[in-house]
């Protein structure tokens, strides 16, 4: 659809019909070819029912309902849909002036409903938001069995402390070995490739049970749980596969397991989960990719020690470093990982945040919260679909359109910025030869022939 050259005139979208849904133009609508073509309100509606319906365009049932519920037509006319590329993101069509150019703009369900709905209750605005995200983003739950599939979850899933890459010291990552017999790796796919939660299950009860969510919880949840799964908080009992670094070690890799601390050697040679000590081999509460002595020496030194907030383990301040990140601590290994230097006030004070929450201005990293934003002076450009600085030597507000840009301009025959990618001029106009204008609004006496040349009205091309 983005690279669909622009239905923005009656005749194109008349030629548009002809071409490809000819049985539309002939049947589908039985007032079409008799319809004003010149009027505003009619072709470019036109245009747009047929892409919804003939596209097979996602129109998301929360938009619906929304219209419904506010009785106002003017949203009805935004024509919104789910984003082919991104379904996480939308596409609507916000003036009329956009219709008529045949430009959508591109958000997500929450920016929208901020910009035409403020006064929405935040409740409904996030009952809405979720709903979006139930519907269109997460995707059908997978399972995986193989250990490169499980491993790949987790390098390119929700964030964890098993999220590295294979260590050097050992063979294979720790997190292969929940491809043992009672054991699954269930994640969820999102739009644009990746997956936005994961869970693992015990295939070997009944009935089934997942154990701790990773990443859009709800959603799993609720998708897990209707194919049976019910919600678990220990796999003690479970069978994972057994590995040992190289033949002489003495302990076997092992990823850290959630809710269960133990672990031993099985008769049929397997790796069983325990949340006993007596007669536990090793403590797999670790995180370094191998268990250890399920009997370790004491230590006084407890107090020194924090949680992670990001990866849910426990790390020694002094000794493996991390930080006080809005009163959250944050191990070494995550901060690295997951976390940016960035401007979090008005003032310009720094200080780390989650990379996801992250947007560069003019080449520095600001937190992407809007009041932040706007406090510092920057505006939001619908034309780019980002944030700008408009003291940037790159920034343009265009005056047709309300919006600013840092795209290339140039100035029209009344020096107003226009986009240079929809300016024209006309080479032998006495007055405005050497002038731009944008060709949705030619000076009087300008109009274009035929073949698409724009001229003196009176005066045919050459």
């Amino acid at each position: 659809m983005s690279d669909a050259p622009k239905l923005d005139s009656p005749d194109k979208v008349r030629a548009w019909l002809l071409k490809e849904y000819p049985n539309c133009w002939e049947t589908g609508c039985a007032h079409a070819q008799n319809r004003d073509w010149t009027r505003p309100e009619a072709w470019w509606r036109f245009r747009e029912q047929v892409r919804n319906r003939e596209q097979r365009r996602i129109i998301p049932g929360w938009w619906i309902d929304l219209c419904e519920t506010w009785g106002d037509a003017t949203w009805e006319d935004h024509y919104l849909y789910v984003s082919a590329l991104d379904p996480k993101r939308i596409a609507y069509t916000p003036t009329l002036e956009y219709a008529r150019a045949d430009r959508q703009v591109v958000t997500t369900p929450g920016k929208y409903l901020m910009k035409h709905f403020p006064s929405m209750d935040p409740e409904k605005m996030r009952s809405y938001q979720e709903w979006h995200r139930l519907g269109h983003v997460a995707k059908d739950v997978l399972f995986f069995f193989d250990p490169a599939e499980i491993q790949n979850a987790y390098e390119i899933g929700p964030r964890s402390c098993m999220s590295y890459d294979t260590l050097g010291q050992y063979h294979e990552h720790p997190v292969r070995i929940y491809d043992g017999p009672d054991t699954v790796l269930a994640v969820l796919p999102k739009g644009g490739g990746g997956y936005s939660a994961r869970a693992l299950c015990r295939i070997d009860t009944s009935p089934m049970t997942y154990l701790r969510v990773y990443g859009d919880e709800s959603v799993m949840r609720g998708r897990l749980e209707s194919l049976g799964f019910v919600s678990s908080t220990s796999p003690s009992g479970a069978r994972l596969r057994l590995a040992y670094a190289h033949p002489d070690a003495d302990y076997p890799i092992c990823p850290y397991v959630d809710w269960v601390s133990y672990g031993k050697k099985t008769d049929d040679g397997f790796l069983l989960l325990t949340s006993s000590n007596d007669g536990a081999e090793w403590a797999v509460q670790v995180t370094g990719g191998c268990a250890c002595s399920s009997t370790p020496e004491e230590s006084d030194e407890e107090e020194n020690r924090r949680w992670c907030h990001s990866c849910d383990n426990d790390f020694h301040e002094e000794d493996d470093g991390g930080y006080d990140i809005n009163e959250e601590w944050i191990c070494q290994g995550c901060c690295e990982r997951y976390y940016t230097y960035a401007v979090f006030t008005r003032n310009g004070d720094e200080t780390f945040v989650y990379c996801d929450d992250v947007i560069e201005v003019n080449g520095s990293a600001y937190w992407n919260n809007q009041d932040l934003l706007e406090g510092i002076g920057f505006v939001y450009s619908e034309h780019d679909s980002e944030w700008i600085d408009p003291e940037d030597s790159y920034a343009i507000y265009l005056d047709y359109e309300e919006d600013w840009t840092t795209q290339k301009c140039v100035q029209d025959w009344q020096e107003k910025w226009i986009l240079k990618s929809g300016a024209c001029h006309v080479p032998d106009h006495p007055r405005l030869g050497a002038c731009y204008f944008d060709r949705r609004f030619p000076p009087e006496g300008v109009v274009r022939h035929p073949d698409g040349i724009w001229t003196i009205a009176a005066k045919e091309p050459a």
